[in-house]
């Protein structure tokens, strides 16, 4: 089924509590330097948990009492529904999601490349427990939702 992006977000937020989803983006990989700017394309499809709440993901890692978790959310997020949340300053939309399985392919200069081939201009990977992730609405191009795949454009 053929959507629009609009169309995705009111889905989501009709989500009710924690659930795995599929998902399919593309973006530009960051890099380290302008010069390389534009050069590797990223393509990653996941099983995602949307809905589900950081703080007892946290405790979880932490071996503590969801109680004992003191989350601060960055000022410039704001919520909207479900898993959907805007920048505050430029309407930009996001899916906060956890990863469950999946992976990412690489292309450099157009031509399909490795992880490895690609990882000395890319940023250092953070070192977080929880593997937040916050994907912009414009570069989901697949969703699975209770069964239903559905093409977003």
């Amino acid at each position: 089924m053929v959507i629009s992006q609009s169309q995705l977000l009111e889905i989501l937020g009709s989500v009710k509590g924690a659930k795995i989803i599929g998902l399919t983006y593309k973006s530009d990989g960051k890099t380290r330097s302008k010069a390389n700017a534009g050069r590797i394309k990223k393509v990653s499809r996941y099983s995602v948990m949307i809905n589900a709440r950081y703080d007892r993901k946290k405790a979880k890692e932490l071996g503590i009492d969801v109680g004992d978790v003191e989350i601060k959310d960055v000022p410039w997020k704001e919520h909207v529904a479900g898993p959907v949340c805007r920048h505050k300053t430029t309407g930009q939309q996001y899916v906060e999601h956890y990863p469950i399985s999946g992976g990412t392919e690489y292309a450099l200069d157009g031509k399909p490349a490795s992880y490895d081939e690609v990882a000395e201009l890319m940023p250092k990977p953070s070192k977080g427990g929880v593997p937040y992730r916050l994907i912009k609405v414009e570069n989901i191009r697949q969703a699975v939702i209770d069964g239903t795949t559905y093409q977003v454009v």
